[in-house]
């Protein structure tokens, strides 16, 4: 937020994808951390339109 009018910043899709991976980092403890060799995201945002066929 801005000191003066107190509207949060705008965020984009990527920052907030961004933020939630760090927080999830962060939340590993540090000895299980050692054991952590790969990380993958999947964003799945495609829609699937179902369709009867006779």
């Amino acid at each position: 937020m801005t000191p003066t009018d107190r509207t949060p910043p705008a965020r984009t899709f990527n920052d907030h994808l961004q933020h939630l991976v760090e927080r999830a980092l962060a939340s590993i403890p540090a000895a299980d951390a050692g054991d952590i060799h790969a990380v993958s995201f999947l964003i799945d945002n495609e829609t699937t339109t179902l369709v009867s066929r006779p």
